[in-house]
């Protein structure tokens, strides 16, 4: 028996194999609505064929549908059948997942899922990458994108914030209150001594909150052990509810560049991160927290001139999050990229100007980045609750374009996908601007011959095949093309050349000779109408040279209607 779902030639291939009396069962659809032709010579011996469309099955017979379905569902609860193996790829890389299948690199279904969690519409301006050691924007495990839990927040429990009392970090236990959390302790060097950390701690109460805002130093261990002997301690007058979690959000930003680096420069940036997560590892030992949340920095990734002890103190908090979940522990480390409205970058215009120049994105609001913060817990629960390596991710606004311009390792394996993920989004006006100055230069066969070099370095990437391959002669759907890869073409052509083109020109072109021959009229253009001329239009110019004013007067016609 072949239970057969490919089309074309592979129908007749597979009938060949099959014995005297074999049985042919065929899944697949394409041929039956293309009434594909299909010889009878194979059936001389004896075989029988099966056209299976278990759709119309369900539709005409529900009963039998129903029994089927049942039975099948039998043998999987007593284990007689497994699932297929799966690969899942998010909603987001839908096209990643047809390309994945084109290049049958699956075993088993390739699935596309769509996250509950997906439906905030704050997310859409902060972009999660995930950026170990591996790069960026690699996809999850399996448990881990599909069915994804929301963060859930005890309302007897505390939690504490170090940082907590001022920028980003107050802005972190705002979002722990909107989350339900009902007691916060909120650590800073002076207490609720300024304005912001006062108002702040006043906007927590009116919402019911019980908050603690004490001046303990995270880095002082007596000041805060002092601080975790009061957990779990409810009845108590001075005690604090059970410790639930903890967000280590406290830092002291103080830019230098190496040249300018001293021992107590150092310290003051190492310190604060450093000691104080250490602490709050020891510390926190003893109490069943439900997440464990490290504050790190988007330029662990890429690096940040006049902030190696900053970019190195972050780079340690990671260590201790790889750390703590090789035993066992919750951890969460969040890589935040620019924050516009709260904590050092609100307070530092031309800090935040110089970094957001640098990615070339924009920053993120803190709503957004902490909505992000939610998923991120709940993923590295659920990854501690079935045994699987958590990770750290960044999210962060970028232009790839933009920031692959500072960035010496740009071109390193490690930020592969960023750069392909981006794809030609992140190309820059200056790279277009220099492809039209040579072209400008370029005539007749040299311009065609340019714009094919292009046409084949884009095809190349499109069908991971080396350019020398490429016949430009050939045309492209006998070297595996689609119309999926088609899209990807004219997105390019677009990019590289400037000028917008319709996937069928592709199609009716089908060698890159042709296509670039119709191209070089189209950029010749210059009264910006399309200088496309279709089969029709040709053949309606031929009448008119034949047949003279009679043709000419339907010519004529015809363009009235379509002007129309």
């Amino acid at each position: 028996m072949v239970l057969n779902s490919l089309a074309g030639e592979a129908i007749v291939q597979n009938l060949r194999v099959l014995k005297p009396f074999g049985r042919f069962c065929e899944l697949g659809k394409r041929d039956f609505y293309e009434n594909t032709p299909m010889g009878l010579r194979p059936f001389r011996n004896n075989l029988s064929y099966f056209g299976i469309d278990s759709d119309q099955l369900m539709k005409e017979c529900p009963g039998l549908t129903t029994r089927l379905f049942r039975e099948m569902m039998a043998l999987f609860e007593d284990g007689t059948l497994a699932p297929l193996p799966y690969t899942t790829f998010d909603a987001s890389q839908v096209v990643e997942a047809f390309r994945y299948m084109q290049q049958a690199r699956q075993i088993g279904k390739v699935v596309v899922t769509q996250r509950a969690a997906e439906h905030a519409a704050e997310q859409t301006n902060a972009s999660a990458v995930a950026g170990a050691s591996t790069g960026a924007m690699s996809r999850q495990p399996d448990a881990l994108t599909a069915n994804q839990k929301t963060l859930t927040i005890d309302p007897a429990g505390s939690y504490l914030v170090t940082g907590g009392l001022g920028g980003f970090g107050l802005r972190s236990a705002e979002w722990l209150a909107a989350m339900g959390a009902r007691e916060l302790v909120l650590l800073g060097r002076s207490g609720a001594a300024s304005e912001e950390a006062q108002q702040g701690v006043a906007r927590l109460e009116a919402q019911g909150v019980s908050v603690h805002a004490l001046a303990c130093d995270v880095a002082d261990e007596a000041a805060l052990s002092k601080v975790f002997a009061r957990f779990g301690k409810s009845a108590d007058a001075d005690g604090i509810a059970p410790l639930k979690g903890i967000i280590h959000a406290a830092a002291v930003i103080d830019d230098a560049l190496i040249r300018h680096l001293d021992a107590e420069g150092i310290q003051r940036v190492m310190t604060p991160k450093l000691e104080g997560a250490r602490l709050l590892d020891h510390l926190s030992a003893e109490h069943a927290l439900d997440f464990f949340v490290l504050y790190s920095s988007a330029t662990t990734l890429f690096g940040n001139p006049g902030q190696s002890v900053y970019v190195a103190a972050n780079h340690w908090l990671e260590g201790l999050a790889a750390h703590r979940r090789a035993r066992g522990l919750p951890a969460t480390c969040a890589r935040w990229g620019a924050i516009e409205d709260a904590g050092f970058l609100a307070r530092n215009e031309k800090t935040r100007e110089a970094l957001k120049n640098r990615l070339g994105g924009d920053a993120l609001m803190a709503d957004h980045a902490l909505a992000c913060l939610g998923k991120m817990i709940s993923a590295d629960q659920q990854a501690q609750a079935l045994g699987l390596p958590g990770r750290s991710l960044g999210v962060l606004e970028l232009d790839w374009g933009a920031l692959a311009r500072f960035l010496p390792t740009a071109a390193t394996p490690r930020f592969e996908e960023i750069a392909r993920r981006a794809g030609e989004d992140d190309s820059s006006q200056a790279q277009q601007d220099d492809i039209a100055a040579i072209l400008a230069g370029l005539t007749g066969e040299a311009l065609q011959t340019a714009i094919v070099e292009i046409l084949k370095g884009e095809l190349s990437k499109i069908l991971l095949i080396d350019d020398t391959a490429i016949d430009v002669n050939k045309s492209v759907y006998d070297m595996g093309f689609d119309s999926l890869m088609g899209v990807e073409l004219m997105t390019a052509v677009e990019v590289r050349l400037g000028i917008s083109i319709p996937v069928m020109m592709i199609s009716e072109a089908a060698t890159l000779w042709r296509l670039a021959e119709r191209l070089m009229h189209k950029m010749s253009n210059t009264d910006g109408e399309d200088a496309e001329i279709s089969s029709e239009d040709q053949a309606m110019a031929q009448l008119v040279k034949q047949h003279g004013s009679e043709a000419a007067t339907a010519t004529s016609k015809r363009g009235e209607m379509v002007s129309k």
